[in-house]
């Protein structure tokens, strides 16, 4: 299971306890909402969580719970999606998985660092192709901006993702 084919996002709903045990138009409806959701429309996003749902069911990440229809399909993580994606189900971690547990979100957060810069490299020539695009065809201008500024706006969120990472890895290292 490459963690890549499902947006991060997404992700971390997944990880966050609250759908161990889920329908697809509930978690879309929760993604949809997210501040960090990049779907223009809720179709989109219920696109996205259905490709999601099918890269986690053909990896048995999840299973189906249910036999009803696909729209009322109910889906549960299973435990290999809690020992891929190191989350816990309890508050406590005992000692001897203390460790082991730092060095996996030490990685997770490794990982997700290099994904967030891959992708600021991306918006970054993204940013560039438009302003170069906007030089080349000024009558076109108006329409690029719109382009232009949601570019701007990924690359701003990415770049905050970017720096949230690099301070819990600087603060994880010393202690």
């Amino acid at each position: 299971m490459t963690p890549s084919k499902i947006r991060p996002e997404l992700l971390d709903l997944l990880v966050s306890g609250k759908f161990d045990t889920f329908t697809c138009p509930a978690l879309t409806q929760a993604y949809f909402a997210l501040p960090g959701c990049t779907s223009p429309t809720k179709r989109a996003a219920s696109q996205i969580v259905a490709r999601a749902v099918k890269t986690l069911k053909v990896d048995n990440l999840v299973v189906n719970t249910s036999a009803a229809s696909a729209r009322s399909k109910q889906y549960q993580l299973t435990a290999d999606f809690y020992r891929i994606f190191s989350v816990t189900r309890g508050n406590t971690v005992p000692a001897s998985e203390s460790n082991t547990t730092n060095e996996n979100f030490h990685s997770i957060l490794e990982g997700k660092l290099l994904e967030y810069k891959v992708e600021l490299l991306e918006a970054m020539g993204e940013v560039e192709e438009y302003e170069e695009l906007s030089k080349t065809a000024p009558e076109k201008r108006k329409q690029i901006q719109t382009l232009y500024d949601r570019a701007r706006d990924q690359f701003s969120r990415t770049q905050g993702r970017v720096k949230a990472i690099e301070a819990v890895l600087a603060e994880v290292k010393r202690s």
